[in-house]
Parts: structure tokens; sequence; C-alpha cells
């Protein structure tokens, strides 16, 4: 009985097939219309309020970025001046060394032996003042 109606009824429908295609458009658009703005309707104020959430913390985060990065800039500086002086302090300290080893050589040169401040004829009286004390 089944397959009888079947075999009378799809020659109609193989003749409505022209009509059938633009309304099952139609009604595929407005379909998916309404369920687009269902979709809006409720989850647009839940995804804006997240949205509004996530931009108040990227701007407290920029913030304080920006105070880092201007902490970080401002040790750098006071880095940069602290080694400024260290490295003229090295300097000045390195010029007082060679005076003082140009001396000791002068003083060398002139016959003296090793770091000794006494003249070569002034080592008898050493050597007893040595004994003495």
């Amino acid at each position: 009985m089944k397959r009888l109606i079947k075999r009378a009824i799809r020659p109609f429908w193989k003749m409505t097939e022209s009509i059938r295609r633009p309304l099952a458009r139609q009604f595929d658009s407005r379909m998916n219309h309404m369920i687009a703005v269902a979709i809006q309707a409720r989850m647009m104020p839940t995804i804006q309020a997240a949205l509004d959430s996530s931009a108040r913390s990227l701007e407290r985060l920029e913030s304080s970025l920006d105070g880092a990065n201007q902490s970080a800039q401002v040790l750098a500086c006071d880095m940069d001046l602290m080694l400024g002086s260290v490295v003229r302090e090295v300097a000045r300290l390195q010029s007082q060394v060679d005076a003082m080893q140009d001396l000791v050589e002068h003083a060398v040169s002139r016959g003296r032996s090793g770091l000794s401040l006494l003249e070569q004829g002034d080592d008898e009286p050493a050597l007893e003042r040595a004994r003495v004390g």
C-alpha cells in the first residue's frame, strides 16, 4: 500500500521541484535570520560584558607595564651614572699608581737597591739601628 502511494505521488513531487527550491531557500534564510537575532539578543550582552572586563584588565596591565618600563629606564640611567663614576675613579687610581711606579723606578735607577729609601752609604747605621731596636 505504501509503495503504491509513493508511486502515485512521485510524479507530482518532481513537478513541484522548481517551486520547492526557492521556497526552501527562503525558509532557510528566514530561519537563519531568526536564529541570528535570537543569539544576538541573548548572547551579545554577555559577550559585551566580557569584552568590557577584558578591556579594563588590559588597560590596568598596560599601565603597570608602563610603570615598570619607566622604572627600568630610571634604573638604567642611574646605573649609567654610577658606572661612569666608577670608570673615572679607576682611571684616577690608575694614574696615581703609574705616578707612584715612576717614583719607585726613578729612585731605584739612582743607585738604590730594592725598595729601600736609604742610600748605599747609609747601610751600616741602618743595620745598627735594626740591631738596637
